[in-house]
């Protein structure tokens, strides 16, 4: 019999498999909140690291993939991988072109870091939303919606993650903050 936290004979997601044509498998689909970064009901949003940068975390399995803001994949020069173009759909039923991967990123979340493939789309309120293809990942995942916390149960032992309330994205602290001045030593 197995357990809920077996997932040796699981089959691996198509992405898994092969990073390269996981769109080929199925079409990527992001929700229109999740792209505007409209918040209309409780989400899971999670203050993080990317690099050496704070970033702004949304765990939603409402969409299919895991997704970065496109400028913020600029600002921090993220290595991408062109990939062949491909259409997300957004739940407003509006097209989004996607044509650009990055692979590994390293994002540390409460003390863990995950390295995960994004799609670089213009995202608005957000900096990442780690969607199904995260989740996959991870195996069982329990939320408690009152208290904000998002709890993993796999490989035997528990990660608590403790959602935030609703936190400035890279460019609203950009748009707010006067720039800083870097200098040599």
């Amino acid at each position: 019999m197995r357990s809920g936290n077996d997932r040796s004979q699981t089959k691996s997601p198509p992405w898994q498999r092969d990073p390269g044509s996981f769109n080929k498998t199925f079409e990527a689909e992001i929700s229109l909140h999740a792209l505007a970064g409209v918040t209309v009901m409780p989400t899971m949003r999670f203050a993080a690291r990317l690099l050496a940068v704070d970033v702004m975390v949304m765990v939603f399995n409402g969409s299919s993939h895991n997704f970065i803001d496109k400028d913020l994949t600029l600002a921090l020069g993220l290595k991408e991988q062109e990939i062949k173009p491909f259409t997300a759909s957004v739940a407003n039923g509006a097209p989004q072109g996607c044509s650009r991967m990055f692979q590994s990123v390293p994002i540390t979340l409460q003390g863990h870091t995950l390295a995960v493939t994004l799609l670089g789309l213009p995202l608005k309120g957000l900096d990442v939303v780690l969607g199904v293809q995260w989740l996959w990942t991870v195996g069982l995942v329990t939320c408690d919606w009152r208290r904000m916390t998002l709890n993993n149960h796999d490989m035997g032992g528990e990660r608590v993650f403790q959602g935030l309330h609703r936190q400035a994205t890279i460019g609203e602290r950009q748009e707010e903050e006067p720039p800083t001045e870097i200098k040599e030593f």
